[in-house]
């Protein structure tokens, strides 16, 4: 995994989490990662990630904006842990990361997101001529002293 990836999942499972720094750091790091090249009209199909924790998606190259397609490849996160939840006038204006609903982000050349791996999440039929070039990780850390879940 390229060293700026991890720092990337690695942030952002730090700020997220109560560990030290020095406790984060002792975690072993399993890591998986793939390249994705979409072209124009292509997606990548609607998917979680078992037996992992995070997902991270780091943007290589990405066409200019749709003028037709404000969805045109973008990253949708669907959130369905909230959708069970009784509604009433107090849960219809929550704030992140208790609203909920679907999220999306549009991938930008050197941007990453990371999110939970076991959130569903596609990439959106690209309308715009050029490609979209992703590196996706799906990453997973153990303490010491833990046993490592089976391989993938």
């Amino acid at each position: 995994m390229s060293p700026a990836i991890f720092r990337g999942v690695n942030s952002v499972v730090g700020a997220v989490n109560e560990f030290t720094r020095a406790q984060l750091d002792s975690f072993a790091v399993q890591a998986r990662g793939w390249f994705t090249i979409v072209a124009q009209n292509g997606r990548v199909t609607a998917a979680n990630h078992p037996l992992t924790a995070w997902c991270g998606i780091y943007c290589v190259a990405a066409p200019e904006a749709s003028a037709t397609r404000a969805d045109s490849g973008l990253l949708r996160l669907y959130e369905s842990r909230l959708g069970t939840m009784f509604a009433d006038a107090t849960t219809a204006a929550m704030r992140m990361p208790y609203t909920p609903g679907h999220y999306g982000w549009r991938p930008v050349p050197g941007q990453m997101a990371v999110f939970p791996a076991s959130l569903t999440h596609e990439i959106a039929l690209v309308r715009s001529p050029g490609q979209l070039v992703l590196v996706t990780v799906r990453v997973r850390f153990v303490a010491p002293g833990q046993q490592g879940v089976a391989r993938w």
